[in-house]
């Protein structure tokens, strides 16, 4: 489904409209109760004593949204048995394509779909609907490959007896480009890529350039998009096909060809990159400067990295600064980046922007020069900004500057304190194991793992006790998200521990969370050698789930995102995801992501944020379910930021360019509606002044 579509709209609306039929007065509320049981038993990924009955239901409803629903949340189990395959024949067909990509998701990350994929080729061969055979390309494209008879097959399927003689819409043809771009990074796909894939690769990477309309124009460049990324990765692209897609009027097609200059032979490869280092978008000056200072040989990009420190466009010039700390500009760029760390401003505060080109200069002159490095380090480890003293860490880190360490490693920031540990630990070892121990008393996850990463090989007298000590506190909070630092400690624990503290390891077999009472076994056994009998695990606690009432109230919600530069925004989905939209709006509501930062942000990648103590590991308490479905990870798109599988913690990300690889795998529960230009302009640690709902 196209982010745009309006498809997406609440259950609810269709669930009324139905009870104003000549069905029975009770229908309306049936529909309702299986709409909520539904909801509850994908939450629960069939744990529960009737989960499975609840989608088996579902599958079976007349009700063409319950149907799809029902059947998307049977792929999200990802299980190796799918009972609905009877459905890609259905005469509805909303559900033949949620049929299909929930048997791309139940096989993601395991098994082989043998029998299925063969099935999938039939129904594609006879499908009537351009958007269900585009879902049913990518499916196809997806699904695991072990040979090149498999990956051949499939590319017959798509391009042979497909593409080439009943091309149909553009739905059908993204498909196609997305099965390619999924089956060439797939390793079988990579190595046996046939050369009529090739062929209709590089057909591909032309199409629709003169295409009219808004909606037009979006599918086609998306179709590019895809298709110059596929052929990139599939390591057939040559010098032409790179200038053929750096004359796209896209830049964000444009940008996919950069990825494969590195691989060309240096006189094909100047022309190309100086043209790309002369564009007219920043999209691609960005990664060309990138890809550029990456090159074994850059002695070439030298100047240009010089010159682009002055681009009008702060994340070029950021990545220029950045580039002039290898050993790049030599004289010239060493007294440019003292002049650039020389000028952080005096009077910044905890929210402040402005810091940017100063700390990033400041790292860079570390690497250069490191002795006019330490003559600025004072101001920045001093700085009231904690993004500021996170800078200074890395900087002090690269001089290795003891006492600047030992101040950075007393911060109030536990962010700053994080970075501080790796590099102390670098410079003096062991000898400051007593402050890594003191941090793991602190509430801040990514401090614990940092602390318990540093421990590693300690012979401290304090670090059992302390280790032990500080899983049982985390473990009682009940925060399913602090997992991570859980799993740290249970690593250090396991080198440090023997035999004798197998009894302190008893009461985690039976730990709510699956993950950490298999790793308490292990490493029971490991210092035993004998495996624990399993525990049956404690019920986690629930995530507070929608009411249909909710759902329905978001289904035309305004939600605002107010910053520093500018205002976003969204509308949510609440038909695709109803658990995360609904998590998202109830936090917005209460106040939750006032005052929060956009912590992380990769030009050309994603912008993340939403996390209370500003760090990757910092979130709501509790896990959310991934909502996977046939929502993409598109430019503008918002999705839910996760550390594996079903791990949200209401941290959120928003593309900033088509990100096709983070498909089926992160939820995509919202869009941005207005206001990209801003998303554009956003610098790490942007606040995040108010989310409002309405």
């Amino acid at each position: 489904m196209a982010v745009g579509s309006r498809s997406a709209r609440p259950v609810l609306v269709v669930l009324l409209a139905a009870g104003c039929s000549s069905s029975a007065a009770q229908r309306p509320q049936e529909e309702a109760d299986l709409l909520a049981r539904i909801i509850a038993a994908d939450d629960a990924r069939g744990r529960t004593e009737h989960g499975i009955n609840a989608l088996i239901d579902g599958v079976a409803s007349p009700v063409h949204e319950l149907r799809r629903m029902a059947v998307r949340a049977y792929g999200r189990l990802e299980m190796e048995t799918v009972p609905f395959t009877s459905l890609l024949a259905h005469d509805d067909a909303g559900t033949r394509a949620e049929a299909a990509n929930a048997i791309g998701q139940a096989f993601l990350n395991s098994g082989d779909p043998g029998e299925l994929r063969e099935l999938l080729a039939v129904r594609a061969r006879v499908e009537t609907d351009d958007s269900v055979r585009g879902i049913m390309a990518a499916t196809l494209g997806r699904m695991r490959h072990r040979n090149a008879a498999e990956v051949a097959a499939t590319v017959a399927l798509l391009v042979e007896e497909r593409l080439t003689t009943r091309a149909g819409d553009d739905a059908f043809v993204l498909g196609v480009a997305r099965g390619l771009h999924f089956l060439v990074r797939q390793p079988a796909g990579r190595d046996s890529l046939p050369e009529s894939a090739i062929a209709a690769l590089r057909t591909l990477i032309m199409h629709g350039r003169e295409a009219s309309g808004d909606n037009v124009a979006l599918t086609a460049r998306r179709i590019r998009t895809v298709a110059a990324a596929a052929l990139v990765a599939s390591r057939h692209a040559t010098a032409s096909d790179i200038t053929e897609i750096l004359g796209d009027p896209d830049p964000y097609v444009r940008r996919e060809a950069l990825a494969a200059v590195a691989a060309l032979p240096a006189s094909s490869r100047t022309p190309i990159m100086e043209s790309a280092l002369a564009d007219t978008s920043p999209v691609v000056r960005y990664d060309a400067l990138r890809v550029y200072g990456g090159l074994a040989d850059r002695t070439g990009a030298c100047p240009h990295t010089l010159r682009a420190v002055g681009d009008a466009n702060p994340h070029v010039a950021l990545l220029a600064l950045s580039q002039l700390g290898t050993g790049c500009g030599g004289a010239e760029a060493i007294a440019l980046l003292d002049a650039r760390a020389a000028a952080l401003p005096a009077a910044l505060t905890d929210t402040s922007s402005g810091w940017h080109v100063a700390a990033t200069a400041l790292v860079a002159l570390a690497a250069a020069d490191a002795a006019r490095a330490r003559e600025r380090l004072p101001a920045f480890v001093s700085s009231a900004n904690p993004f500021v003293r996170m800078h200074a860490a890395r900087a002090a880190a690269a001089l290795q500057a003891v006492p600047a360490l030992h101040t950075l490693i007393a911060d109030v920031h536990p962010n700053v304190r994080t970075e501080a540990i790796p590099g102390l630990a670098a410079a003096v070892g062991h000898t400051a194991d007593s402050l890594y121990v003191a941090q793991l008393r602190e509430d801040d996850s990514q401090l614990v793992q940092a602390a318990a990463a540093a421990l590693e090989g300690s012979r401290h007298a304090g670090v059992m006790p302390a280790l032990f000590d500080a899983l049982e506190r985390i473990t009682a909070t009940g925060r399913q998200t602090w997992r991570d630092a859980r799993m740290a400690l249970l690593e250090r624990i396991a080198e440090l521990g023997s035999a004798a503290d197998a009894a302190s390891l008893g009461s985690y077999l039976a730990d709510a969370d699956v993950r950490v009472g298999d790793e308490a076994a292990n490493i029971i056994a490991r210092w035993t050698g004998e495996r624990p009998d399993s525990v049956l695990p404690m019920r986690p606690q629930s995530l507070e789930l929608p009411s249909i009432a909710a759902l329905d109230s978001l289904a035309d919600a305004d939600v605002r995102i107010e910053t520093a530069e500018g205002n976003l925004v969204l509308r949510l989905l609440p038909g695709v995801a109803p658990t995360n939209a609904y998590r998202f709006a109830r936090l917005a509501r209460a106040g939750y992501y006032d005052g929060l930062t956009f912590h992380r942000v990769v030009p050309n990648f994603v912008v993340q944020g939403g996390s209370p103590h500003a760090n990757e590991y910092a979130g709501d308490d509790l896990f959310t379910r991934d909502e996977l479905g046939l929502v993409y990870n598109w430019r503008g798109t918002v999705g839910l930021s996760t550390r594996g599988r079903d791990t949200g913690d209401a941290q959120i990300y928003i593309n900033l360019v088509d990100n096709v690889r983070l498909d089926h795998n992160y939820t995509i529960f919202a869009e941005v509606t207005e206001g990209m230009d801003v998303v554009d302009r956003l610098l790490e640690g942007a606040l995040i002044r108010r989310v409002t709902v309405q």
